[in-house]
């Protein structure tokens, strides 16, 4: 444990904020929020609030999350967000899940428990809704 040698000092250490955007998917849905971030060496950890504004409706592609570092090649174990959802549009009648996505700057976001992909959370939200979420990945 410990030692006095360069392979034990800390490379990197940053804190900061950023703003999660929706990349693809939500319909016609906008998101604004902010988000906080420590990054130490190169694993992340991550919490933002977002706010929704629009109508839901439904697509037929992936709801996606901007975050502020491209993630590893985690391609065997993408790692798992925990998200709370509040005032939605239409009841979600499982929990809602995500993960961070393979080499990149996105979390997907859907429906849990279901048997099809789930990509519907737009048809959940609308102008009165909003999310938290956390996540913790390994950068690149």
């Amino acid at each position: 444990l410990g030692g006095t040698g360069a392979a034990n000092k800390l490379q990197d250490y940053e804190t900061g904020t950023w703003n999660p955007t929706k990349d693809g998917g939500w319909g016609s849905l906008t998101l604004s929020g902010t988000g906080s971030y420590t990054k130490i060496g190169n694993i992340v950890h991550l919490m933002a609030f977002v706010n929704v504004d629009g109508s839901g409706v439904w697509r037929y592609y992936y709801d996606w999350i901007t975050l502020p570092f491209t993630s590893s090649d985690t391609a065997s174990y993408r790692p798992a967000i925990s998200i709370f959802a509040q005032n939605c549009a239409v009841d979600i009648s499982t929990y809602i899940s995500g993960l961070v996505q393979n080499n990149d700057t996105k979390v997907y976001i859907r429906e849990g428990g279901r048997t099809d992909g789930g990509e519907d959370m737009g048809n959940h939200f609308d102008s009165n809704s909003s999310f938290y979420f956390q996540a913790t990945y390994r950068t690149v």
